[in-house]
């Protein structure tokens, strides 16, 4: 009986633990969707930089796109 219910117990806490894994990696996840996104949108804030400066100096490439 008491071995029945340290087992349970072992059992309880490896649920708890596996639980807390799947929620670190989902977490770990979303982190790494909202890093991609914040490169993508500094690639794009980089370009259109590149195009202002560009169309600055008389250089409007905006017509080979």
């Amino acid at each position: 009986e008491r071995l029945l219910k340290e087992q349970e117990r072992f059992l309880k806490e490896q649920e708890t633990q596996r639980a807390e894994r799947e929620k670190l990696l989902k977490e770990q996840e979303t982190q790494r969707a909202e890093q991609e996104r914040l490169l993508k949108e500094q690639e794009q804030l980089k370009y259109q930089t590149l195009l202002a400066q560009l169309k600055a100096k008389g250089i409007d490439i905006s017509t080979l796109e």
